[in-house]
């Protein structure tokens, strides 16, 4: 479990501000000691937020149950435009799950938000998609349960004990019984594949963008 001090930290990592940046934000400076030493202490638990700290980042919407307690979510449920700048990213290398990270989309302002508050972003390791996406290359993607739109699909699934993953484009059959299937690679032959069985997959994307580089994968 975190304690106040990592949940300051990740306050301070959201704001992106150096540790001297935090503590002048809080109202240090004043004093002998520097406002980076003030902040490294109470990140690492060895003093405590004053009361002007908590009361200032309540102010800013930080809830307090969750900064003392670690109970509820970062900002309060009535400062809904705080909850907004709040993200989670996914980072996958092919079919291989990387880590998550919750973060504000200053972290990360490479990577294109479009669909909501929580965005996958997947290196790609196949050529079924090349030229038009190379191995290599990162797109970034939503989860969905159903597709009901045509266009770029990821799937992540495990056969025997294995993980599988595949990058097509999805075409709707009229009955919408199966779709087909196509990648631009045309090393890589058109199917017709029943819905259920795609709907199956253990993680379905949706793609949104492409995004050539990023160093989290």
């Amino acid at each position: 479990m975190d304690t106040i001090g990592q949940r300051l930290d990740r306050i301070r990592k959201l704001k992106n501000m150096s540790m001297e940046e935090f503590g002048i934000y809080l109202g240090y400076g004043k004093g002998k000691t520097a406002p980076r030493q003030i902040i490294s202490r109470m990140i690492n638990d060895y003093r405590k937020p004053s009361l002007e700290n908590y009361q200032k980042l309540n102010n800013e919407g930080v809830d307090l149950n969750w900064l003392i307690n670690g109970i509820g979510n970062l900002y309060s449920p009535n400062d809904q435009h705080k909850q907004e700048d709040i993200y989670k990213y996914n980072f996958y290398n092919g079919q291989h799950y990387v880590e998550s990270v919750v973060a504000s989309q200053a972290s990360f302002p490479e990577i294109i938000n479009m669909q909501g508050n929580e965005i996958f972003t997947v290196k790609i390791n196949t050529e079924m998609m090349a030229p038009t996406i190379k191995i290599g290359d990162s797109v970034n993607a939503v989860k969905v349960e159903k597709i009901i739109h045509n266009g770029l699909y990821i799937g992540i699934n495990e056969i025997d004990g294995e993980k599988i993953f595949w990058i097509k484009r999805l075409f709707l059959s009229s009955s919408g019984e199966f779709f087909k299937t196509v990648c631009d690679n045309p090393n890589y032959p058109d199917e017709e594949i029943s819905k259920q069985k795609i709907e199956e997959n253990e993680l379905i994307l949706r793609v949104y963008s492409l995004l050539l580089t990023i160093d989290k994968i």
